[in-house]
């Protein structure tokens, strides 16, 4: 990155892209990266010390952003997680509602019916029976499936020979 005011300009332009610019990430990545490698060896240089000192800003708000990024996202899988416990209590509720109990067969079905929307989901609970729901959502190896899966008979192509000119 050069030294003094060309490291200096080369910093400031950095900083000057936009947040989301992959340019701009991978920069900062990669100086993180060779910042720590230079802490490894233990021999800091004025140099280096200069460096550490034109960076920190720039290094502290690009760690700042990341951080945030990461909450954020950390947030937003918390929510989703969050939906899918409550839809899968909803179909656990509802399997329960209109069945009893819920044994391993119906237990096997749950996953499928969190596929489909809330919608189509509910509607099926109105019109399919317990049979009905094990065919439709069970798989074939679960207990509970009514239909068997239908077998394919294996066949060895046929030998031709070669015709003769």
């Amino acid at each position: 990155m050069g030294k003094g005011k060309v490291r200096q300009q080369a910093l400031t332009e950095l900083l000057a892209l936009p947040e989301d610019h992959p340019f701009r990430n991978r920069v900062l990545e990669l100086i993180n990266n060779y910042l720590k490698e230079i802490e490894k060896q233990s021999q800091f240089t004025n140099d280096y010390k200069e460096f550490v000192m034109e960076l920190s800003p720039a290094y502290l708000q690009w760690r700042e952003e990341t951080l945030q990024k990461g909450k954020q996202e950390g947030r937003l899988e918390g929510r989703l997680e969050g939906r899918l416990e409550d839809r899968r209590l909803w179909v656990e509720n509802l399997l329960k509602l209109r069945f009893g109990a819920i044994d391993d067969a119906l237990r096997n079905i749950i996953d499928p019916l969190l596929q489909l929307s809330p919608e189509e989901s509910s509607r099926f609970f109105f019109q399919l029976s317990r049979e009905e729901f094990l065919a439709k959502f069970g798989s074939p190896s679960k207990p509970g499936r009514l239909s068997k899966p239908s077998r394919v008979r294996k066949t060895k192509p046929a030998k031709t020979k070669p015709a003769k000119e």
